[in-house]
């Protein structure tokens, strides 16, 4: 029954926590939107099954509605689509802030700055947190496997590179699209090695830390992000402030994505020229 796969699929993404119970110990507290899209339920239910107390929705952009009225590009790559979750945020003094994608496979997040100012991590920044995140918990916990892996795609960020060999990760680069990750997770799979893939990610904010699916998945990866936030909390340090340690530790990484619009009677045959 659609119940019994959906309970399925959230054990399954609880069974991807680090560090369980570490959500209640920190008092995280997190602003959440799911951009009037599918992410509402499954990722509330994996957030407050896991212990979150303090979670905080974006009210009018709750309710999944299709003409998305408050967000006319409901991209969480767009800083305008995490506005209100930003408000929201400042509002309550929030930890954490992400907003996940109409179908709930992507996330943006943003991190609280020490001066109360908020951070909007991009796709590349959130994934090497992620990984070093991963690799180091797991190293800690003993439960690095064996030659671990991780993938990544050829657009995103050579930084993952640096955060991998650090912790003798081998990482895997392919081609862009999420179905590449997939592929190399099949092969993993069909080899009776899948305990070594670790995660896989796209600089267009796409993340996957466990085996259950072969695509980018923003319930997972909003329940590792509060995770790791909690983790900081604990610490006595912001999210920002781990980011910004990464960057002393490997070097500065920069990266700037331009979008171009093509409007008019042709724009088929104006960007096949620009191509061209």
């Amino acid at each position: 029954s659609p119940d019994q796969v959906r309970e399925d699929y959230l054990a399954e993404v609880l069974r991807l926590q680090l560090r369980p119970g570490i959500l209640a110990e920190s008092g995280l507290v997190v602003a959440y939107s799911p951009l009037n899209g599918a992410g509402h339920r499954p990722v509330i239910d994996a957030l407050t099954r896991a212990g979150l107390e303090e979670l905080y929705l974006v009210a009018d952009q709750s309710k999944p509605d299709g003409d998305f009225p408050t967000c006319p590009s409901p991209n969480p790559e767009n800083p305008e689509a995490m506005k209100m979750v930003l408000d929201l945020a400042r509002l309550i003094q929030a930890d954490l802030a992400f907003a996940t994608d109409p179908d709930s496979d992507r996330i943006g997040v943003a991190a609280r700055e020490e001066d109360g100012s908020y951070r909007l991590l991009s796709g590349n920044e959130f994934g090497v947190l992620l990984l070093d995140y991963i690799c180091r918990t797991r190293k800690a916990a003993g439960t690095l496997p064996e030659r671990p892996l991780a993938v990544t795609s050829i657009v995103s960020t050579p930084m993952a590179r640096q955060v991998a060999k650090k912790y003798g990760v081998e990482l895997v680069e392919v081609l862009t699209g999420f179905k590449y990750i997939g592929d190399e997770m099949n092969r993993l799979e069909a080899a009776g090695e899948g305990e070594r893939f670790l995660m896989g990610f796209e600089e267009s904010c796409g993340y996957l830390t466990g085996m259950h699916v072969r695509d980018k998945d923003a319930v997972n990866a909003a329940l590792l992000a509060a995770e790791m936030a909690a983790a900081c909390k604990l610490e006595g340090r912001t999210l920002c402030q781990a980011l910004d340690g990464l960057y002393a530790e490997h070097g500065t990484w920069f990266t700037k994505a331009d979008s171009f619009a093509f409007t008019g009677p042709a724009p088929m045959e104006a960007m096949a020229a620009v191509m061209e």
